[in-house]
């Protein structure tokens, strides 16, 4: 039951808006809680369960801490009870949806083995699959058919939702509040997804096709900038294939299928004037439109701005030790929460809980690199180097996607090291 929870729980994780229980309590939420608990009731009757303490977690205690100490030096500035709602939240995500839930998923790959991250990158696999599929026909029945499709889905957040591309498309969301959000899911599970279905064509082939629709039809910006800049930037510095290029055996037919694919629809496109310039005035008006002039843009610019603006104005007890959290409530922000989520961390907690943050990014990043698989090493790093990227327009800490991702490279990084320790034992016994 405890294994079974947990896949389910990772095959929901974008359940963050749709289904709802309240305008709180997310399914992955509830689903956490019933996994943690599982696991905390399996410890005390088997007494088989340990917690593991690694430098990231003590890393990102000492962050929650900073979290509190901003808490109770700004607690007499305090407008209303939102900072201790903020500071539960905050408490939620380090304490249980990131510190338990890894040792749950420690505990489960110590009892099940490597076969366990097998299947829990197949549950993320099936997720985001029906996550994707389901947009698509969100997309096809609210923009051709005209069904509100939000209309029986029940949502206690966010519930009305019509923002428009191309001045007649409504944007996909799928299950989560926004476009912007399912670009982001997106972009930290299609990789794991793409991953693990790499070796069976039957579930490949459908995934990308229904990925890359989606993916296109959120008219995320952000999302196709920070999925091309980061992919260009790992492959230019990352270059697997170069490194190991006197091994590789080069396949020509795939090159030329490949090639003839591209081939084909530049070919399409070029006798098709008319398709050449929707295609060009609709990446215009998505994309420069967006970026410069859109009431989106406006809007986050304006958040940036107040955020900084009320960062110059700081003393330096509140640039080292931060306003306390919920501080666009604190501060009075016209436009409310600055959705930057580093701006928000040196705002709330300071220089301090900043540098506790980042540090913890970089024991991350550590070790995604140093993982041995090259090709589970490239698709982490994508994931991982994405959601650094979409931290600089959204502020969303307690979605379980960055945490979850989290998780998994450590314990890829800890089975590696299990294994090289196996293998060390075994050449030394030989």
């Amino acid at each position: 039951m405890e294994r079974a929870l947990f896949l389910v729980y990772l095959s929901c994780l974008s359940l963050t808006s749709a289904f709802a229980l309240t305008s709180t309590i997310t399914v992955p939420l509830f689903l956490s809680l019933l996994c943690v608990v599982i696991f905390v009731i399996n410890a005390i009757i088997y007494r088989d369960h340990y917690l593991s303490i690694e430098v990231e977690d003590l890393v990102l205690f000492l962050f929650l801490l900073s979290v509190y100490l901003g808490f109770f030096l700004n607690q007499n500035h305090f407008k209303s009870g939102k900072p201790f709602n903020h500071v539960i939240a905050y408490s939620y995500v380090v304490l249980i949806n990131y510190y338990l839930i890894k040792n749950a998923y420690y505990h489960l790959c110590k009892k099940f083995g490597a076969g366990f991250i097998s299947k829990s990158y197949a549950a993320i696999y099936f997720g985001i699959f029906i996550t994707c599929a389901f947009g698509i026909a969100e997309f096809w029945l609210k923009n051709i058919k005209g069904i509100d499709v939000d209309s029986y889905i029940p949502r206690p957040a966010v519930s009305e939702y019509e923002p428009l591309a191309l001045t007649d498309f409504i944007r996909l969301r799928s299950f989560v509040e926004e476009s912007g959000h399912l670009a982001y899911y997106i972009e930290v599970f299609a990789p794991i997804a793409i991953y693990f279905s790499r070796k069976k064509k039957y579930l490949f082939y459908p995934l990308v096709a229904v990925i890359s629709a989606c993916f296109l039809l959120t008219f995320s910006t952000a999302g196709w900038l920070i999925s091309a800049f980061t992919y260009l930037i790992l492959t230019i510095w990352y270059a697997e294939f170069w490194k190991q290029r006197e091994n590789t055996i080069v396949n020509y037919r795939k090159i030329f299928r490949y090639l003839l694919g591209v081939g084909i629809v530049v070919s399409i496109f070029a006798s098709n004037y008319n398709l050449v310039t929707y295609v060009s005035s609709a990446l215009k008006e998505v994309v420069v439109y967006k970026i410069g002039r859109s009431n989106s843009a406006e809007d986050r610019t304006a958040r940036y701005l107040e955020g900084v603006n009320a960062l110059a104005h700081s003393d330096l007890l509140r640039l080292s030790f931060g306003n306390g959290p919920a501080v666009y409530d604190t501060l009075q922000f016209h436009r409310g929460g600055t959705i930057l989520l580093y701006l928000t961390i040196i705002l709330e907690s300071g220089l301090l809980g900043l540098s506790f943050f980042l540090i913890f990014c970089a024991l991350l990043f550590y070790k995604a690199m140093k993982l041995q698989n090259p090709q589970l090493r490239f698709v982490l790093l994508f994931a991982l180097c994405s959601s650094f990227l979409h931290f600089l327009i959204i502020s969303n800490y307690w979605y379980p996607w960055f945490w979850i991702l989290a998780i998994i490279i450590q314990a890829n990084y800890r089975m590696d090291r299990i294994n090289g320790q196996v293998r060390a034992y075994q050449l030394q016994n030989a």
